[in-house]
């Protein structure tokens, strides 16, 4: 598809990543270095093809869940450290992606937008 959009000289592609892209967690060395590879997959990409007209952005989730209220005998430990004190749904991730993929955003490129709750202002 890559090659096409540098073909056509106009193109956007929203890579998808977490929290985990800058930030370590215990026990997450692998998840933590794939993360970070799509964010640096992102900024890379901006610059290699930003000048051909294609915009490069990301989307850094945090952490979501498709239930309205948390299960009770689920642990509330990731909820306890976002601001929100919730976790997010997918659904809050949709205006993003249409603002990202729109020609109303043309001069963002690069960027990887997290959409966490404040779960980063607090580590």
């Amino acid at each position: 598809v890559g090659q096409t959009m540098l073909k056509n000289k106009r193109g956007r592609i929203i890579n998808m990543t977490s929290d985990l892209a800058v930030r370590g967690l215990w026990n997450s060395v692998v998840p933590c270095a794939s993360e970070g590879a799509i964010h640096q997959l992102t900024s890379s990409l901006a610059l290699e093809w930003g000048r051909d007209g294609i915009r490069v952005n990301g989307i850094g989730a945090g952490w979501l869940s498709t239930k309205e209220k948390s299960d009770p005998s689920e642990p509330d430990l990731l909820e306890r450290y976002i601001p929100s004190r919730r976790k997010g749904h997918p659904n809050e991730l949709t205006q993003m992606l249409v603002y990202l993929s729109s020609d109303s955003c043309g001069f963002v490129n690069g960027q990887t937008i997290f959409i966490d709750g404040g779960a980063l202002a607090h580590a």
